[in-house]
């Protein structure tokens, strides 16, 4: 098999360093990304990194864009450059599109899992390209629901990269049923309003305040935040 189109990865994380090591040198067309890592792999593999906005104002962009983990909107502009634009997210989708996924997925007890769309106009509001379910409980934390969710990332990764990267591009379908957003200004708030509200409430939202705010750190911006047991009780 002949696997010729070039990707153009917007990539971050660990995540971000496994689809690296999976494609080839040949697969690969540009790398964008802000995280270390990567960019020392970038850089050891001689893979191009242009920078988003020199890659924008050049337009030497592959045919096939791809997401993971890229904390920026694409303008529509960019986007109608490319014959396929998909972004991996942290959620099933239509449930729990925009920030922080996983904990939202979480905090409001919806089903779990991991999904691939296509970028339209809209935020993770595209036709759906592939999906995988995975199971919590109510002992779940967040650190354990957001490693099953990469694992599940990672199936469909697996699952849909090989056809694509011989040019045969998936349809899409569009997203039905219940859907909700979150911004990062929403998680703030929660935050926010956990802290000055937390002594009225119930143990089960205590627990599963816990369980939700144990590790993982939140970015909103360039600022990290830690909600973990100690600030709640100070």
């Amino acid at each position: 098999q002949n696997m010729t189109t070039k990707i153009d990865c917007f990539i971050e994380g660990p995540l971000g360093l496994w689809l690296l090591d999976y494609l080839d040198d040949d697969q690969i067309g540009n790398v964008m990304t802000h995280d270390k890592a990567i960019l020392e792999v970038v850089q050891k593999r001689k893979i191009r990194n242009p920078g988003s906005k020199v890659l924008e104002a050049e337009k030497e962009n592959s045919p096939v864009l791809l997401s993971v983990m890229w904390p920026k909107l694409f303008n529509t502009e960019f986007l109608d450059r490319y014959q396929l634009k998909i972004n991996l997210h942290q959620g099933l989708l239509p449930q729990c599109r925009g920030m922080h996924a996983a904990f939202w997925t979480l905090w409001q007890q919806l089903p779990a899992g991991a999904s691939l769309h296509m970028i339209d106009d809209g935020i993770d509001s595209g036709p759906l390209v592939d999906q995988e379910p995975v199971e919590y409980t109510e002992t779940t934390t967040l650190p354990e629901l957001s490693d099953r969710i990469n694992d599940a990332k990672i199936t469909i990764l697996k699952r849909t990269l090989p056809a694509i990267l011989e040019g045969r591009y998936p349809d899409g379908t569009p997203q039905s049923g219940e859907s909700s957003y979150h911004s990062a200004r929403d998680y703030v708030n929660l935050v926010r309003d956990i802290r000055v509200n937390w002594r009225q409430m119930p143990t089960e939202d205590l627990i599963r305040i816990l369980r939700c705010t144990s590790a993982l750190p939140i970015a909103v911006g360039d600022r990290y935040f830690n909600l973990s047991a100690q600030p709640l009780a100070d």
